[in-house]
């Protein structure tokens, strides 16, 4: 698979365009800087680029009449360096419909990037539940129990919500994997049996729609 096209949009020091870069050069992150874009042009995160080959882009809100045919300059950059995902590292203007709308889905570009973020997430929680449920057929082999018994996924979902962007931004490696042991641990613990054929008969029941006599004020 090709490294991911990144469209960096950044205003200051650069520090999160930074740790991006490193991990991109240190091969852990599979993508690519395709374009670097400011609002200042006086931002440190320029200047960290001077060295490499990653274009740049600099375009003022003030040098425009609207937001609007600002953000369509920011739109036609992207799709020049064929972005595939923006990322906001330290952008510290507001964007407004017109640029949010054009990466919301509704283009071949924006649905490409829901289909790659929906295909990690989906890999990352099937390896999750690969590693908890190993843990729990270890910790129930010696026992004598009637179902066999899995990581519960709702959980697993939630606790991914809550705990995968942690671990991705922290930039140690070992505190990261102890991150992860952590959550396969918590994921293990929260196990539910697997019960063939269950299925619950839903009692029929009347509603009756509620009926509002509130009478109103003339």
């Amino acid at each position: 698979m090709n490294p991911l096209r990144l469209g960096l949009m950044v205003s200051g020091r650069g520090s999160n365009m930074e740790a991006i870069l490193n991990e991109i050069n240190g091969g852990r992150l599979a993508a690519e800087a395709a374009v670097v874009i400011s609002d200042n042009p006086t931002a440190r995160a320029l200047n960290l680029l001077v060295e490499t080959d990653i274009p740049t882009f600099v375009a003022e809100r003030s040098a425009f009449r609207d937001r609007e045919s600002f953000e369509r300059v920011l739109i036609g950059v992207m799709i020049e360096y064929r972005v595939e995902l923006v990322v906001l590292a330290g952008y510290m203007r507001v964007l407004g419909p017109t640029f949010i709308e054009a990466f919301s889905g509704k283009s071949l570009l924006t649905i490409q990037q829901d289909f790659y973020a929906t295909l990690f997430l989906s890999n990352i929680a099937a390896a999750l539940k690969a590693d908890a449920n190993d843990i729990i057929r270890e910790d129930n082999a010696a026992k004598s129990l009637k179902h066999e018994y899995i990581a519960n996924e709702n959980i697993l979902i939630g606790k991914l919500k809550d705990k995968l962007v942690l671990i991705m931004l922290n930039r140690d490696p070992n505190k990261r994997a102890l991150l992860l042991d952590r959550l396969i641990s918590q994921l293990a613990r929260n196990r539910t049996p697997v019960v063939p054929d269950r299925h619950f008969e839903r009692p029929a029941t009347s509603h009756k729609r509620a009926v509002c006599r509130v009478k109103r004020a003339l």
